[in-house]
């Protein structure tokens, strides 16, 4: 699955509405998790429109050049797209295709991350101490996110606390409404700028 950034305007009832919005900041915002470009736009569009009929918006859609990891930093649970309803979109597309391609050239994953404290290494239980949706290539990444994350918002002190990761794989499509990226460079845990 690939990252996307969508900025909509709208909806609206008509179209010359949407391009009177456009000359003003975004009305939301989404990050799309999808499999590619095309289908991150149908199902923000989607989204965006909740499935009333008539309605326009605008979407500008940005990917990124690589699989970047990042906490998604939201309160809210993504909206999800069942593999049925991908599959249409797929075989029968609600949008005109894109004329830009997609230019992240390889796919991460989205975690859902609970952060737990514990006694020590054979501790089943404990307290949460911080949950995070986490964009990373791949598990061993989204540990790594998740805790450096939940040390830089002081959910707890990676000094003197035992830690404890569950990581919960997302493999539907999903968009998320509204929600901030803190970016992370992996290998030297720097936290890079919000997006």
């Amino acid at each position: 699955m690939r990252l996307y950034a969508i900025s909509i305007w709208g909806p609206c009832q008509n179209e010359g509405d949407v391009l009177v919005r456009r000359s003003h900041a975004p009305d939301r915002t989404a990050a799309v998790i999808a499999p590619s470009k095309s289908l991150a736009n149908q199902v923000c569009y989607l989204a965006a429109t909740q499935g009333v009929p008539g309605q326009f918006n605008y979407q500008e859609i940005d990917s990124f050049a690589f699989c970047c990891a990042c906490v998604l930093d939201t309160a809210g649970d993504p909206i999800t797209f069942e593999s049925d309803i991908v599959a249409e979109l797929v075989a029968d597309p609600i949008l005109p295709p894109l004329s830009v391609p997609d230019t992240q050239t390889t796919d991460g994953a989205l975690f859902f991350a609970r952060c737990i404290e514990v006694a020590n290494a054979t501790d089943k239980t404990g307290r949460t101490c911080g949950q995070f949706w986490v964009y990373a290539p791949d598990a061993a990444s989204a540990n790594i996110i998740a805790t450096e994350h939940g040390d830089s918002m002081a959910n707890f002190d990676l000094d003197e606390n035992a830690m404890r990761v569950e990581l919960f794989p997302m493999e539907k499509t999903c968009v998320f409404w509204n929600v901030g990226m803190i970016l992370y460079e992996l290998h030297n845990n720097t936290a890079g700028g919000g997006a």
